[in-house]
């Protein structure tokens, strides 16, 4: 068989090959490959996602516009996206064990991650937060405080996602240029507060999360705060979850002043390093907290 001969076979082949590929993809049921992908999301985490428009990308991907995602049974505020992208592997779909790469576009940082379903009741979710701009007008409206922020890291978690039973993982975030606009706490007024950075490390494990390292601020800031300790999840009543805290931080002048009525009551907490401390216990709904002597 000649050179010429075997170029023109190949082409055919490669000419078919390519044919097939693109009437497949004109042609594949993605819509059915949604619904069932939402189902199985559904199912195996409690999580209900709905979406306004639907594009599918070359990759075997969608585009998902106007999107809404809530958990009736965590009594969560439902949350609304403008857009993100899916990257499913089909491999996992045809198993039911859906895998999903997934890309939230926010209005200034992006947030990507990835949904396993491990097998059985257990579920996996990783997600790397890049400079997301946290705050707005709608956090305004349902906490009634005016903050701003830049939100990075990675957080990792393992288990029951849909009871939130056998959780394991880690996190590992940061906030920087943290802004906590003006408010009222126990008829005091609190002026405007700038700290530079917050960041949490911790690890959780049996549904426990240890705090590894909690600060806020620094020494030459208007607030200075390391906390320690961990917090007993509940998995079926989270405000019931239990708390074993303690609170290390010191104030400015500025914010000391403010709270001049306030640290009479807790005077026996000053350390000779300048710092209060304060244990915090009881539940995460109703927090107890009391002066600890140094």
């Amino acid at each position: 068989m000649t050179s010429k001969k075997i170029v023109r076979i190949l082409s055919a082949i490669l000419f078919g090959l390519f044919i097939f590929i693109y009437f497949t993809y004109l042609n594949f049921p993605y819509h059915k490959m949604k619904d069932q992908l939402f189902f199985e999301i559904e199912r195996n985490s409690g999580f209900e996602l709905q979406a306004e428009s639907f594009d599918t990308t070359l990759g075997f991907g969608f585009v998902l516009g106007e999107v809404s995602i809530e958990n009736p049974s965590l009594n969560l505020p439902q949350i609304q996206i403008e857009r993100i992208k899916l990257s499913p592997s089909l491999l996992s779909l045809i198993r039911f064990r859906p895998k999903v790469a997934f890309q939230v576009e926010l209005e200034k940082g992006t947030l990507q991650g990835t949904f396993e379903q491990k097998g059985g009741a257990i579920q996996g979710i990783k997600l790397n937060l890049n400079e997301i701009k946290i705050g707005g007008k709608s956090l305004e409206a349902a906490t009634n405080l005016d903050i701003d922020g830049l939100l990075a890291g990675q957080v990792s978690l393992e288990g029951n996602l849909k009871t939130l039973e056998n959780l394991n993982g880690a996190t590992d975030i940061q906030l920087r240029k943290f802004k906590l606009g003006k408010l009222s706490v126990l008829n005091m007024n609190i002026p405007e507060l700038n700290l530079s950075h917050i960041s949490l490390t911790g690890k959780i494990a049996n549904d426990k999360l240890v705090i590894e390292k909690f600060n806020a601020g620094g020494s030459n800031e208007d607030l200075y705060a390391i906390t320690s300790g961990d917090v007993v999840l509940n998995p079926r009543d989270i405000r019931q979850s239990r708390l074993n805290l303690k609170l290390k931080f010191k104030m400015s002048k500025k914010l000391s002043d403010e709270f001049a009525l306030f640290l009479p009551f807790i005077a026996s907490a000053l350390g000779s390093d300048g710092f209060y401390t304060i244990k915090i216990d009881g539940r995460l709904g109703a927090p107890r907290a009391l002066p600890e002597r140094s």
